[in-house]
């Protein structure tokens, strides 16, 4: 093999191009400077050093929809001069994505086999080898599998004019079979039987069918060449472009096939077809070896929070949480679609896009508006200034944080897009003299205020209607009352029983169908007998506050889920945990029973009915001890409809019996081992 030789001066080059492409992408993506900077690295060798491949580069990118995968990898590839060479294939275009798979091979064999390239397999999740845990025929989708694995395929050519060709071919014997007989190319005898096998109209008898270069559509002309009267090609001439398509380059037209043709009698013309046909079924190879392929997709899986689309949960909630995504969790999430050799040949070079945080939404939008703003007064000359109040009333109403930035785009254009025209009509009509215009937000309306030399001239108002923003607003009613104590029951068991301030407390939320909810992001990685009854506690904390505040006649239908998700989750601990001198999984007689030791006497049930009462009564002499913390967090919920971590930390300080939240207790297990260590080691010395 030819050793490719790179001069010093293009390797650096291309590393500059690489440096400049990551600056760039980090400007214009929001949120993701970790993502750009492991995507360059990883293909630093695959652009510099393309001749030391011997297998595809693979990059797997997962994250939230709308966080920018399949953008940053067309704009990646634009950046570093490869968009040419770029192939993009959606695995949810089709049930295997077969077609347009084979569609883009085919670009590829005939431009870039093996030659560097970028092939972006988008939507990936689709492409499933398991169904419900039982392996999937994997079809077409087959093929990718080996183009992941060594980069080499044989490609075969199942295209519709190979079926049109083998059809036509037994036609044509048959027609010699039964007394037709061909002179240069065109039928000389028995027409009639040639016409009633192939079902070509005898009335078409010395024309022939070509295809209007121009506009694709076949025309039928006066036959100039043929000799003999009354007769027709004996291979259809509306057919010859099929026959220049699959010769692989030997043709460059039909002209150079009709003149093929007409040296030809019927056996000979037979045999050229079957010699074409017999080369169009040769498998082709495809060498992809010195491919980028990007895999990219969403692994609800692994990002669990993603059925979540409560736009009340503060974005940063969830960032927090998906920075504790691994590599493990993602091979862990890819085992429920794939086989496990499909997942080894994904290999291990995985991204994982964190969700995008506040922080994130309000630079994108803000990058945006300076978009708009720019693009506007470069075609009409008007500055538009954006005041914060509509960037912040973008936020409030645009970020489903789950959803990443694409629904934010939409909201962006409700309140500045979409008003352009009309702040042009404004400027053109009512205040021709102006040169920059101000857009705020007040009060449910959009303020245009336009200015002159630094000096307002005058203004104008239109009414938006907030989607969102207004439902957040506290109610200050019977439901919100209820809601708020129920909330502060959940926050002061989480503060005093768990050591842990919630991220977030709501009761007015814009989900109408939730009445209020709190979020905690605290988790131990195994969970202690010790802390059982206190976990059990936090979920009954509202149902508890409910029937402290209210009485016990007063209980509502308001905690059934609480109560369901507690009985569910001490169950399912208790079942298989081995917390009550029981060391195995216990099942009833309708689970499985391969997966268990039956529970004959409802001994679980009773365990799980004694741990709830248990939890409850924890709950209600916590709340008890703390009422006055309890009700000041119901009043500041029932006041603002929402509390962050900082502010029910200061109600803490100020309304908590000893002012402060319990240290989080932890069962030091390393003291404990180190001190066994130490015991092991005197009675060694004794020995």
């Amino acid at each position: 093999m030819q050793k490719e030789k790179i001069s010093r001066d293009v390797v650096v080059v291309r590393l500059a191009s690489l440096e400049k492409a990551k600056v760039t992408l980090q400007k214009e993506f929001i949120g993701i400077d970790e993502v750009i900077e492991q995507m360059v690295q990883s293909t630093r060798t695959w652009f510099t050093l393309p001749g030391l491949q011997t297998r595809p580069v693979i990059i797997n990118l997962w994250g939230l929809t709308g966080t920018g995968k399949t953008s940053l990898t067309q704009k990646f590839t634009e950046l570093i001069g490869m968009d040419g060479a770029f192939y993009n294939i959606n695995m949810g275009d089709s049930n295997d994505g077969g077609m347009s798979f084979y569609n883009t091979l085919d670009e590829v064999f005939e431009h870039n086999s093996g030659k560097p390239f970028v092939l972006l397999l988008d939507e990936f999740q689709h492409a499933r080898t398991k169904v419900q845990g039982q392996d999937r025929i994997a079809g077409r989708m087959a093929n990718i599998w080996k183009m992941l694995d060594s980069g080499r395929l044989e490609m075969h050519d199942f295209s519709r004019s190979i079926g049109i060709l083998n059809q036509r071919i037994k036609q044509l014997r048959l027609c010699l079979k039964h007394g037709v007989e061909v002179e240069n190319g065109y039928v000389s005898k028995n027409l009639q039987t040639y016409c009633d096998i192939t079902n070509e109209r005898i009335e078409n008898a010395d024309t022939i069918l070509r295809r209007d270069r121009r506009t694709g559509i076949p025309r039928r002309h006066k036959n100039k060449t043929n000799k003999l009267k009354k007769s027709l090609p004996f291979y259809p001439s509306y057919e010859w472009d099929e026959l220049v398509e699959i010769s692989k380059g030997r043709f460059t037209s039909e002209f150079e096939v009709e003149k093929l043709l007409a040296q030809m009698d019927g056996e000979q013309v037979i045999s050229f077809l079957e010699e074409l046909l017999d080369e169009a079924k040769k498998p082709k190879i495809l060498d992809c070896s010195k491919a980028l392929i990007i895999v990219a997709g969403n692994l609800d899986e692994a990002y669990q929070m993603s059925h979540n689309q409560n736009p009340d949960i503060p974005a940063d909630v969830w960032k927090k949480l998906t920075k504790d995504i691994s590599l493990n969790h993602i091979k862990a999430a890819l085992s429920l679609r794939f086989r496990e050799e499909h997942i080894a040949r994904l290999g291990n070079n995985h991204i994982i896009y964190p969700a995008m945080g506040e922080k994130d939404f309000k630079d994108y939008i803000q990058l945006r508006v300076n978009g708009i703003s720019k693009s506007f007064l470069n075609q009409h000359g008007l500055k538009l200034m954006v005041a914060r109040s509509v960037l912040n009333i973008i936020y409030q109403e645009g970020v489903y944080p789950t959803q990443g930035f694409r629904p934010v785009n939409t909201t962006i254009d409700r309140f500045v897009q979409n008003n352009l025209s009309e702040i042009l009509g404004h400027k053109l009509i009512d205040f021709p003299e102006s040169d920059q215009v101000r857009l705020s937000f007040s009060s449910g309306r959009l303020i245009f205020e336009f200015y002159h030399s630094g000096g307002i001239i005058g203004s104008k108002k239109k009414k938006v209607h907030l989607t969102l923003q207004d439902k957040r607003l506290p109610k200050r009613n019977n439901d919100q009352a209820l809601t708020s104590v129920h909330e502060a029951g959940h926050v002061v068991c989480c503060a005093m029983l768990l050591g842990e301030i919630p991220e977030i407390a709501v009761s007015a939320t814009s989900d109408t169908s939730s009445g209020g909810f709190v979020i905690r992001t605290g988790r131990n990685k195994v969970l202690q007998r010790s802390q059982l009854i206190r976990t059990l506690s936090f979920k009954l904390g509202g149902y508890a506050a409910e029937k402290l505040i209210f009485g016990k006649d007063n209980l509502t239908t308001g905690s059934s889920s609480d109560i369901t998700g507690a009985t569910l989750f001490v169950r399912n601990v208790l079942a298989d945990s081995g917390f009550e001198d029981m060391p195995a999984a216990i099942v009833t007689k309708n689970e499985r029973l391969d997966l268990g030791v039956l529970d004959h006497d409802g001994q679980l049930d009773k365990l799980v009915v004694q741990y709830l009462k248990e939890a409850e009564a924890l709950a209600s002499k916590t709340l008890e001890s703390e009422r006055i913390l309890l009700m000041e967090v119901a009043r500041a919920l029932f006041d603002k409809g929402l509390l962050k971590q900082p502010q029910m930390k200061d109600l803490i300080s100020k309304h908590a019996v000893y002012g402060s939240v319990p240290v989080k207790f932890e069962f030091p297990f390393k003291d404990r081992f180190l001190k066994q260590l130490e015991q092991v080691d005197s009675l060694q010395k004794v020995a």
